[in-house]
């Protein structure tokens, strides 16, 4: 449910062009269902259908905070490749383990035009640019 209320409220500003899904793999994977998330988005946000919604090419393991940071590195790069800048790309760990969201930190904490997210359990959507330390 965090999720789908981070992407209403980022549509709802206009400024959403593509999401990209990072599941986890395992049983019961959100890996495996992201047919079912997409498709549940699409539902209930119809304007989302305009959005491109993609699996990353692989799960992750979400208690691996090495390989978890690694693929958000490999996301930003692919972005960059499509033309993205860092201050295009907000990177939300709602919904993830706590080396998920300390991933993320990782990720971002560095540069000055990197942001993060995630969605409080009472629908409130915080986005954090970590100025990096000097």
């Amino acid at each position: 449910m965090q999720p789908y209320r981070a992407i209403k409220q980022i549509i709802e500003k206009g400024k959403l062009e593509k999401v990209i899904v990072v599941g986890s793999g395992g049983n019961r994977s959100s890996y495996e269902q992201f047919p079912e998330f997409k498709e549940f988005i699409i539902n209930l946000i119809p304007e989302a259908s305009r959005i491109k919604i993609e699996l990353w090419e692989k799960p992750v393991n979400f208690n691996d905070l090495e390989e978890i940071h690694v693929e958000f590195e490999r996301i930003y790069e692919k972005l960059a490749e499509e033309g993205y800048k860092d201050s295009d790309i907000v990177l939300d760990v709602t919904g993830g383990t706590k080396p998920v969201s300390i991933a993320g930190a990782a990720t971002t904490t560095p540069f000055i035009d990197r942001y993060f997210q995630y969605v409080t359990n009472e629908g409130k959507l915080l986005v954090f640019n970590m100025e990096p330390y000097s």
